[in-house]
């Protein structure tokens, strides 16, 4: 044994480490998340926001997300580096059980106990496409917006 990491109240439901290894994260059924700095297993930051267990998790590959599942039927995403919840993702009525970023991180896939597979879509350059489409005629015929604004999506 290296080192034993304690601080939760409750028993652990997952592991992950970040993509560099440095980091390791550690969900567990008293309903927060903790960071832990690796090799020193120094505590960094307690997650705190599910109102239930926390029963799964997933770095991004670029290390500065962790989303975590939970029995709250919530997923929600974390900045690293600061601990600050970003997001919650709403889409399953009960406990989600395992989720997972896909390897180029433009996806994320959650199970849950509702028999559901969630694919959530990621893919920043699809959404602004996706985005800039929707407002096409608008940002090229409202004179009210500076010239500047209107060809924002030309980029």
């Amino acid at each position: 044994m290296i080192k034993n990491l304690s601080g939760h109240g409750s028993a652990i439901a997952h592991l992950n480490f970040s993509p560099n290894g440095k980091i390791l994260a550690s969900a567990s059924w008293d309903n927060t998340i903790k960071i832990w700095q690796l090799p020193e297993g120094k505590l960094l930051n307690t997650l705190i926001e599910h109102k239930n267990g926390v029963t799964s998790l997933s770095f991004h590959p670029d290390g500065q997300i962790l989303a975590s599942g939970s029995a709250d039927s919530t997923i929600k995403l974390w900045n690293t580096k600061d601990g600050t919840a970003i997001k919650t993702l709403l889409g399953h009525s009960g406990k989600i059980n395992s989720l997972s970023f896909s390897p180029d991180g433009k996806m994320l896939v959650t199970g849950g106990e509702d028999a559901g597979v969630t694919l959530w879509d990621f893919d920043l350059d699809d959404l602004i496409k996706q985005g800039c489409a929707r407002l096409e005629n608008y940002l090229e015929n409202n004179y009210n917006l500076k010239a500047g604004d209107r060809a924002i999506c030309n980029s």
